[in-house]
């Protein structure tokens, strides 16, 4: 699971508050496979305090629950639930909005109902199809 997703948020009190890197070098050397299914991204592993890593748990369940200022556009429902937001009401999401967020991509944010708006601020979204 450490070498196949893009991102992992890992309970480690030592390492809290860091971020580690699996090249794909590394996780090919690690897991010997067939080179048609080679791994060709790096992994980000983000470490939290065990302490964190269950409000973490928790809090990821309820953040639908406070998303709920929608506005439709074309094909997508805009909701303007911010970080800042969640902050209020949350404990961990300063360590989501400073060490996690700034490391995803387009495709990535497009998988967790993110984009980045006209000014680049990460802002949630969801296909109407997708309801």
């Amino acid at each position: 699971m450490l070498y196949g997703a893009p991102y992992n948020v890992l309970p480690y009190n030592e390492w809290a508050g860091t971020v580690r890197t699996i090249e794909p070098q590394v996780k090919n050397a690690i897991v010997k496979s067939d080179p048609e299914s080679a791994f060709t991204d790096k992994s980000m592993l983000f470490f939290i305090s065990e302490e964190e890593y269950e409000i973490y748990k928790l809090e990821a369940q309820n953040i639908p629950q406070l998303n709920l200022l929608e506005e439709y556009r074309e094909y997508e429902t805009i909701s303007k639930t911010s970080t800042e937001d969640l902050e209020k009401f949350m404990k961990v999401p300063v360590f989501i909005k400073e060490k996690i967020i700034p490391y995803l991509n387009d495709r990535d944010l497009y998988s967790i109902s993110r984009k980045k708006d006209e000014n680049g601020k990460v802002i949630f979204t969801q296909t109407i199809r997708s309801k």
